[in-house]
């Protein structure tokens, strides 16, 4: 990164004068914060943040760090996190950026703190299977350098996630869940509640995926008619997007559901009484986690983003994308009775996604490695 690169991003940041303030607690990349979290795990805790996107820096430690660096711009950017890290002086250290592998790297920059990562989606950047973009840069770090990548707790969705992770990132790594999703569980009579509609998960506005996503809603429109149930739309947008959605997914009597960064408001809007369909969602898999009852349309892009491991045809799932088919898989988990859709679904649904109810576990392990520090 030239100087005058680093120049145009400090006219256009938010610049904070004074140096931050001792805490226990340190998030390493704000949407931990803004996507709810750390409200989460770490309530009513106290906290600073480092923030890796611009969106502010501290002049206290620039400074500092340019005098450290000696104008060294490869070195300037690791004295910035040194000298942050030192003088925040956390405890824990955490982030849900979980595919940035920088954060792998702040161990061996400052290790007196907890190191802990936490899985937020799916993706692993831009090629999400294994191997990706994020695993690729974690090679690519791990060659150069003889302190290898590494955090103290690594939370992640599944166990094939673990294994992977594994190879790249040395540390204690644990298939628990999304933290968000665990906070939810249906109850038996929640799960027995009868479909009288249908939720679609909109997986995206991806050029490479919208067709697809449209071509599905299509087939749902027609089908909620043909059966006089209600269909809603869950967004990946807020209120303001929804004529946007309209016009992109055409018009009908369905309903459009905001979905709101940082609150729970998307899995709130999942109710009991309907079947959820999507195509490839974090949120969609979380459903299943909870104990949703769901239908998956999987076409290629989709495969790969959710790194699909099955077979293309399932017990609710499906890669045939025409009428007739949708048709005949909504139909047979609409009307299957709960004893079935459980016993049939539970593998599948525990090998893509975890469920650690209330993040009982993961409090747990957190709470023991710091009463250790």
């Amino acid at each position: 990164m030239s100087l005058i690169h680093y120049l145009k991003i400090l006219s256009k940041v938010k610049i904070r004068i004074f140096p931050p303030k001792k805490s226990d607690l340190l998030i390493y990349d704000r949407p931990a914060v803004e996507a709810g979290f750390v409200d989460v795990l770490f309530k009513n805790q106290k906290y600073e943040i480092m923030d890796i996107r611009y969106e502010t820096i501290n002049l206290y430690i620039l400074i500092l760090s340019i005098f450290k660096s000696k104008l060294n711009l490869k070195k300037l950017s690791q004295y910035y996190k040194l000298i942050f890290l030192k003088k925040v002086n956390p405890k824990i250290v955490y982030t849900i950026s979980d595919n940035n592998p920088a954060f792998y790297d702040l161990k061996n920059i400052y290790s007196k703190p907890i190191y802990i990562s936490d899985q937020f989606g799916i993706a692993k950047v831009v090629n999400q299977t294994w191997p990706n973009d994020f695993s690729k840069k974690c090679t690519e770090m791990n060659k150069r350098s003889k302190n290898k990548l590494r955090a103290d707790l690594v939370f992640v969705f599944n166990e094939s996630e673990k294994k992977q992770m594994q190879k790249y990132i040395h540390g204690k790594i644990e298939a628990l869940g999304t933290t968000k999703c665990n906070n939810f569980l249906l109850t038996k009579e929640q799960k027995k509640k009868q479909k009288k509609k249908i939720t679609f998960i909109n997986s995206g506005l991806y050029e490479r995926t919208i067709h697809n996503e449209i071509k599905i809603f299509n087939y749902l429109k027609s089908y909620c008619i043909k059966k006089n149930i209600k269909l809603e739309m869950l967004s990946r947008k807020g209120a303001k997007s929804e004529k946007y959605y309209r016009d992109k997914f055409g018009k009908g009597n369905w309903k459009y559901l905001p979905s709101a960064r940082g609150d729970l408001s998307a899995y709130r809007g999942l109710s009991n009484n309907s079947l959820i369909v999507f195509s490839h969602s974090s949120l969609g898999l979380e459903a299943l986690a909870i104990g949703h009852r769901c239908v998956i349309f999987l076409h290629k892009l989709a495969k790969k983003n959710m790194r699909w491991s099955h077979s293309n045809e399932g017990f609710f799932w499906s890669n045939k994308l025409n009428s007739k088919n949708i048709n005949k898989v909504i139909n047979k988990i609409m009307n299957i009775n709960l004893s079935t859709w459980e016993k049939k679904s539970k593998k599948i649904i525990k090998f893509y996604l975890e469920h650690d109810y209330k993040n009982k576990r993961k409090k747990k392990m957190i709470k023991k490695l710091f009463k250790k520090y």
